[in-house]
């Protein structure tokens, strides 16, 4: 499969653009890869081709199924017949700013691979784990660029473009303008939404009624809790020994604080020792240090001066850098443009010699010219000879007749002449009565108009009954005829509806529609190109009948001058054809291309067509602009009549005359033709032996072209050696600089080695310093020690003092009663343990008397409790739930509202604009309760509005084209695609949609287009450096 590149384009894509798209054993392709342009790409070729299959490689590619690009429900249709795998490979454009630059860098690359049983993805750079897959990571790739490959608005499959652009209904379109804008998801949100509440309010039901159930169970429960509290004495013994416990164990918790607050008392006294120790040890390191700094300092001002010198090294050592990458750069160059010179000086003697040798061919082939052009000469003067000599006997014998028929009287010729002029007089009458007789039964056909009311206007015609020449202008009468003949037998008719009316009264008749509203046409004044010039609209004049119709509920009058005026400048271009008597100046005035085309009186026209000079000529017609019909009929029959019978007599009179002469006449003319045939074959020979035949070659034009090579490549060779000088010249002063800086190098690293670096003074110091700082540490050690485990003995009596506390807290929170009683005195914890233990036991002695299981009730009690008190909060947050998502959901229905609302307005504004391109005046209607959308549009000159519906079927495509861009204008996709946008226009509507989409295209300069179409896109090729043509060619070998 060949792609051919029809424009060039800068190379600047925007993130999330494509930029190829490789198909291998795809549909129709073996192997192809299109390398798409940053901003408008048309795709053309014939059906078959293979085109929409690009469209449809980029939507499953990138994870879409079959059924969304149309093309069958299975992917395994879509691998190429004969094959069993087939490979998309997509290339996406990223950026820095772009999907995670780190990994994949300047570009994404997604390869689909389709066997006959499977398909699986592949991303270039992306590492697979078992947190992520591929087709996970791909639609990470897809929602960051915000790629909608399910959107029929930004992916336009050919099924879906033809029903949008040449006949989607207004559902459909509203339809499409939903899907394209998201609106529908927000309103899918919606009804999410919506169910999500009812399923919460019915589950809140639900819980209402196993609360109530749970209330009732609670009840039961709690009397038999208040059995429980009615325990008596044994009870209360329990409680006051579990108060002495508690007492107990806060008596054991103060006496541990004791005992901790004792140990560091005593470690606090061995640390006041330690401090008198590290004094000293203190004063004897900071005389060491006092010493080592005053060494340090001299030593330092030696260090600093070195440390110069070697920043001055650096710095000389940074200026020379450059000028080595600089010298480096330069030699390249040198050595790359002496290249270039030797390899030019080959090819230069290489043509030199195919120039020598073309040379020498072309003195061969113009001898055996000259050979050939002698011999045929030779023979043609020889035939000419021959002939030459016959020629005086035919004429000699033709004289001889001659003299015969002359021999015959006057009266013969006369008559002969008489019959033949009355021959043809009657044949002209005769032509011209038929032609009226038939215009005559036209006229019939305008009586069926008046049988019915249906129409908007009446249709009127035959216009061979409204045009006339104007006064004095009768000689342009057969040039009028030329231009507008073609009119005189239409009619013409105001609408769509009257001419179906009058087709089935009149189905035969030529019809035209023109709008009858319409005023008749400023078409100016413009100066003539020559003296006498007039234009055929303004040779001619109008019958001005007045004709009334309703418009819209409302009559209206116009006028039949003005519009078969507008006719003929429409349908005849009866304004741009300038009559000129001079068939010099006519032709000087059309090819000069001053005036579009001429005519003269003899309906010679001259004009420039498709950039050649034309000239029509005249042709055989019969003049009928301004005819009279009944009248003229009447007096061409009496005349017709008259001629007639002079004919009878002057045929009778010719008759024997005529017998006698024919015999002669036939002879002479056999004589005549002989003549004839002789001297046009002398005329040809002369014509030969003045323009002997030359065998054309094509030597000439080879060595020419091999003369311009060979003087480019001269030129070429200039300018690379003027450039070599200057090379050498900034090498030679490289070279020079980086001389000087290394020897400037070379003396400072000399300065260097002169400088003292002895430090052993200072290290000796330093090792004093050393010493004594470990004496103070090793002291430091020793107390850190102690204060350490001071401070583990304070965290130990803080936690000993919190228990305590803890305890306290307990105890007071447990029995706040028992505090004096037993604070300082109780008994030991393990033995009131031991006897908190038999009350116990001889209160489950008393539950059991009583069948219940004190423990067990009340347990159940606090539980069942508890899961009361869940439930009223379960309920609780249910209700929450629901006043949220009631909430959550009137802000999405107005978030909708008035995002169709900016939404909306945004795209009639487009669409106001797009139409005015073409001066057009649209406006769309929106209805989203009936899920419509209506569109109207009117030309300047009309004062209605016109449903698109009712529009033919181009002005319906590129109304549909504005709507396309009004919505692309609203989203936010990085590209769009349109298969096959163009299939249901005329040619006209279809420049201007193609036009419009360029500009639309051009508007949004920040994201990518890709139009096919099947048709040629020739008016496409000067459209700028933005728009990008390919041509796919045929799959079939045989086109």
């Amino acid at each position: 499969m060949a792609l051919q590149k029809v424009t060039r384009m800068t190379d600047k894509f925007e993130p999330g653009s494509i930029r190829s798209v490789r198909m291998v054993n795809f549909m129709k392709h073996s192997n192809l890869c299109i390398e798409l342009k940053p901003h408008v790409n048309f795709i053309t070729g014939r059906n078959g081709s293979g085109k929409s299959s690009i469209l449809v490689a980029l939507s499953v590619g990138l994870g879409c199924n079959s059924r969304v690009s149309g093309r069958g429900n299975k992917l395994e249709e879509l691998i190429k017949d004969g094959q069993n795998k087939a490979i998309i490979t997509i290339t996406i454009q990223n950026g820095p700013d772009g999907y995670n630059y780190e990994t994949y860098g300047n570009t994404i690359t997604v390869i689909r691979s389709i066997t006959r049983t499977t398909s699986h993805f592949e991303i270039e750079g992306f590492k697979k784990n078992q947190s992520t897959s591929i087709r996970e990571e791909l639609e990470r790739i897809r929602s960051f660029f915000n790629i909608q490959i399910d959107n029929p608005c930004s992916i336009m499959h050919q099924d879906t473009a033809r029903e949008f652009i040449a006949s989607s209904s207004p559902t459909r379109k509203y339809e499409l303008f939903m899907k394209g804008t998201l609106l529908s998801h927000l309103i899918e949100e919606i009804k999410n939404i919506k169910v999500n509440i009812e399923k919460v309010e019915s589950q809140k039901l639900q819980r209402l009624e196993e609360k109530t159930e749970l209330d009732r169970e609670f009840e039961k429960q709690e009397r038999k809790y208040q059995i429980v509290k009615e325990a008596d004495g044994i009870h209360q013994r329990i409680h006051d020994l579990e108060d002495e416990l508690v007492w107990s164990h806060y008596r054991v918790a103060y006496q541990a604080v004791q005992d901790v607050q004792t140990k560091i008392d005593d470690i606090k006294q061995k640390i006041q020792e330690k401090d008198v120790v590290i004094e000293e040890k203190r004063r004897k390191k900071e005389e060491a240090q006092k010493l080592y700094d005053e060494n340090k300092k001299e030593y330092d001002e030696n260090m600093a001066k070195i440390q110069e010198i070697r920043n001055k090294i650096q710095q000389l050592g940074t200026r020379l850098a450059p000028i080595k990458a600089e010298l480096h750069q330069q030699k390249s160059q040198l050595t790359h443009r002496q290249n270039s010179v030797q390899m030019i000086e080959k090819d230069l003697q290489r043509k030199g010699s195919d120039l020598a040798r073309m040379e020498a061919q072309r003195e061969r082939e113009l001898q055996d010219a000259q050979n050939r052009r002698k011999k045929f000469i030779e023979q043609r003067q020889t035939e000419l000879q021959n002939i030459e000599v016959q020629l005086p006997s035919l004429d000699s014998e033709i004289d001889s007749l001659s003299a015969q028929i002359s021999s015959l009287s006057n009266q013969e010729a006369q008559a002969g002449a008489a019959c033949r002029e009355y021959e043809s007089r009657l044949n002209n009458v005769k032509g011209k009565l038929e032609v009226l007789k038939k215009a005559s039964s036209s006229d019939d056909k305008s009586s069926n108009v008046d049988n019915s009311n249906r129409y908007d206007f009446k249709p009127f015609g035959p216009l061979s009954n409204y045009i006339h020449m104007k006064d004095n202008m009768s000689k342009w009468a057969l040039a009028a005829q030329h231009i507008v003949g073609k009119a005189l037998d239409v009619y013409v008719v105001h609408s769509r509806n009257d001419e179906q009316q009058f087709r089935r009264t009149n189905p035969t008749a030529t019809i035209i529609q023109s709008s009858f509203t319409n005023p008749r046409y400023d078409i100016g004044n413009p100066r003539p190109p020559c003296d006498g010039a007039q234009r055929i609209i303004d040779v001619l004049s109008f019958k001005d009948e007045e004709i009334q119709g309703v418009v819209n509920r409302t009559r209206t009058k116009s006028h039949t001058g003005d519009i078969i005026y507008n006719v003929l400048i429409d349908i005849y271009s009866a304004d741009r054809t300038w009559c000129i008597e001079d068939e010099r100046m006519a032709k000087e005035a059309a090819y000069s291309g001053r005036v579009p085309s001429t005519i003269t009186t003899s309906g010679v026209q001259f004009k420039i067509q498709s950039g050649f000079e034309v000239m029509l000529g005249a042709k055989n017609v019969q003049i009928r602009i301004g005819e009279d019909t009944s009248a003229r009929i009447i007096q061409l029959q009496k005349e017709f009549d008259a001629i007639s019978q002079k004919r009878n007599e002057a045929n009778r009179a010719a008759a024997d005359i005529k017998r006698q002469t024919t015999d002669l006449r036939n002879r002479r003319s056999n004589l005549d033709k002989q003549k004839s045939q002789l001297t046009v074959r002398i005329n040809r020979i002369r014509a030969e032996l003045a323009n002997p035949p030359n065998d054309g070659s094509d030597i000439d034009d080879r060595i020419s072209n091999l003369q311009d090579t060979i003087a480019d490549l001269r030129t070429k060779i200039e300018e690379e050696k003027r450039d070599i000088p200057q090379l050498e010249t900034r090498i030679e002063s490289l070279n020079r600089d980086k001389k000087a800086l290394q020897e400037e190098i070379n003396d400072i690293n000399d300065q260097l080695k002169t400088q003292s670096t002895d430090k052993s003074n200072t290290d000796n110091l330093y090792r004093a310093i050393k010493t004594a700082e470990r004496d103070f540490d090793n002291e430091q050690r020793e107390k850190d020690s102690l204060t350490s485990r001071l401070t583990q003995q304070e965290n130990e009596f803080r936690k000993a003092d919190a228990e305590a506390k803890s305890v306290y807290e307990k105890a007071m929170k447990h029995s706040p009663e028992r505090e004096q009683q037993f604070k300082n005195n109780t008994r030991p914890p393990g033995q009131l343990s031991n006897l908190l233990k038999q009350e116990r036991e001889k209160y489950e002695e008393a539950q059991k008397v009583n069948g219940l299981d004190f423990n067990q009730v009340r347990h159940q009690y606090e539980k069942m409790k508890r899961e009361v008190q869940n439930a009223e909060t379960y309920l609780n947050d249910l209700a929450e739930f629901i006043d949220h998502s009631e909430e959550a959901l009137k802000m999405r229905e107005k978030k909708l509202e008035e995002m169709r609302h900016s939404i909306t307005r945004r795209t009639k504004i487009s669409f106001m604009q797009y139409q005015s391109k073409r001066k057009y005046t649209g406006k769309i209607k929106f209805d989203h309760e009936q899920h419509i959308i209506n569109i109207a549009v009117k030309q300047k000159a009309d004062s209605e509005f016109t449903d698109v519906s009712n529009l033919s079927g181009g002005e319906k495509s590129f109304c549909l084209v504005s709507l396309l861009l009004s919505l692309w204008d609203v989203m936010e996709c990085p590209f769009y695609c349109v298969d096959e946008f163009d299939v249901f226009m005329d040619q006209v509507n279809r420049q201007a949609a193609t036009s419009l989409l360029v500009q639309g295209a051009q508007s949004m300069s920040t994201r990518q287009f890709i139009f096919l179409t099947p048709l040629s896109l020739d008016h496409l090729k000067n459209a700028g450096e933005d728009v990008a043509i390919f041509e796919v060619a045929s799959t079939d070998p045989t086109q």
